[in-house]
């Protein structure tokens, strides 16, 4: 029998909880994880004094958590998207271990319990560093000073008001038939798919078999047939314009198709890299399934890339990879997972650019279908700003977070800050002129960009042509 999870918590339970995951919002981690739930027990006394038993000190566990985690923001999430595998794992185990002791409620033992005896790869390595603590100790601690919550408690807990209640969706433990008064005055017992196995089991299962939840429970999205009646019609609209509008609509598309898959590419590489590093959450936030839509941010996936490239023609990739670094082995782990963008973008670079450097764009191709190969050519060119921009060491680019992991600490957190500002730095700078004649910093890029281009067989007077077909709205450019 499975019983509800939030009706089963106890008043120190829930603050543990509650804290938990104020933890992981101020860090920015948009799931629980096992260090957040820890952490989030480590507040309470019974699991304090518990270690304590065990062997080791709580406050130099925390210490040692805290010391490898992200930096705390100076403005935290508003929202939690769910647990991750581990944590479900941990949850299972403390019902396991509630269960076993013959209690039908959780408390922040239990839960500490279920940390301690299911580490995350995170946690193992930290506790190899800390003295060794005996498990045994620490659970007959628990179990001998654990206290039942009140009736009281149980009459006025109302999980459905809580705050944090969507984040625990889905969750269970084994009910234990011994504790009849918990049972009857705040327990809803749920039906078990398999009434001949044990709760434990099955409530094994459960966290093994349920993925890190994508997208809310609660309605937010669309379903999969809205989401192919829309590229549907995109696919329409796409072929009625190439047919009637071929100038305008066979430029664009290329360039911002190219350009969709270039961003998905350039994300995708920073996810595998960082899962390669140590950092096992981009699975299951989505990261590793080359669909564009698990990178986008409003902002930085559509607004600010499509001003860079509307007004100035530079390839800024916009995608939104949350990355939690402090998962990452080493610096070096930090530093190939800001690379693998732009190296991403160059191996887009190399096959945009592979008809012309293979030489199939003749010049008689070029005149039986202007539109596709000056298109090409400008996507191939926008790649080229996309390295050269990226590269660039100022927050927030890639070429920073390449350098920044050798920083001195100082240094690092205060060039972070900038943020954005950094973009805006960039765009001031490029408007310096260099000399009398009015060049700018600006102009001097683009010939660079426009250079390397010519190395992959791509001419300047290509790449102008595509630009200007892409930009078909700017009546100076004809």
């Amino acid at each position: 029998m499975m019983s509800n999870f939030l009706d089963a918590l106890t008043p120190d339970a829930v603050h543990s909880l509650e804290s938990a995951v104020t933890t992981a919002r101020a860090r920015h981690n948009p799931y629980l994880d096992s260090e957040h739930l820890l952490l989030g027990v480590l507040s309470n006394e019974l699991a304090q004094q518990a270690l304590h038993v065990g062997g080791v000190s709580a406050d130099q566990m925390m210490a040692a958590i805290t010391n490898q985690m992200s930096i705390v923001r100076d403005e935290p999430l508003n929202l939690t998207k769910g647990l991750t595998s581990e944590a479900r794992l941990n949850f299972a185990q403390a019902g396991r271990e509630a269960h076993q002791m013959g209690h039908d409620f959780l408390c922040s033992g239990h839960i500490l319990l279920g940390v301690l005896q299911r580490p995350s790869g995170f946690l193992e390595g930290i506790f190899k560093d800390l003295p060794k603590f005996d498990l045994v100790k620490i659970r007959a601690y628990i179990q001998a000073n654990v206290e039942e919550p009140s009736g009281i408690f149980s009459k006025k807990w109302r999980p459905s008001t809580w705050e944090f209640a969507n984040v625990f969706a889905g969750l269970g433990i084994p009910s234990n038939g011994n504790s009849q008064v918990r049972n009857k005055n705040s327990m809803r017992p749920v039906p078990s798919p398999q009434p001949n196995r044990s709760g434990a089991i099955q409530a094994t299962r459960t966290a093994k078999l349920t993925p890190r939840p994508n997208q809310q429970s609660h309605g937010g999205g669309l379903s999969t047939w809205q989401t192919l009646l829309i590229a549907a019609g995109i696919v329409v609209m796409v072929a009625y314009g190439a047919v009637l509008y071929p100038d305008v609509t066979v430029p664009f598309v290329i360039v911002l198709g190219g350009w969709i898959i270039s961003l998905t590419l350039h994300e995708f590489a920073h996810a595998l890299v960082a899962y390669w590093g140590g950092d096992h959450t981009v699975v299951e936030k989505g990261y590793l399934t080359l669909n564009p839509l698990k990178y986008t941010h409003p902002f930085l996936s559509i607004i600010l890339p499509l001003i860079f490239l509307l007004a100035g023609g530079i390839g800024l990739p916009g995608g939104a990879v949350y990355i939690e670094r402090h998962r990452l082995r080493s610096k070096w782990w930090n530093s190939a997972v800001s690379a693998a963008g732009p190296f991403a973008n160059l191996i887009c670079l190399i096959i945009f650019s592979a008809p012309f450097w293979l030489g199939y764009v003749t010049i008689q191709r070029i005149i039986d279908r202007p539109n596709l190969w000056f298109a090409l050519a400008f996507l191939v060119f926008l790649e080229v700003t996309a390295i050269l921009f990226n590269l660039l060491p100022f927050p927030p680019l890639d070429g920073f977070g390449i350098i920044e992991p050798f920083l001195p600490p100082d240094m690092a957190t205060s060039l972070r800050s900038l943020g954005f500002v950094g973009l805006f730095i960039i765009i001031f700078l490029f408007r310096i002129p260099t000399n009398t004649s009015g060049s700018t910093l600006g102009d001097s890029f683009f010939n660079q960009a426009a250079e390397i281009t010519s190395v992959f067989e791509v001419d300047r007077e290509e790449v102008r042509q595509g630009y200007i077909r892409f930009r078909f709205w700017d009546d100076s450019n004809n």
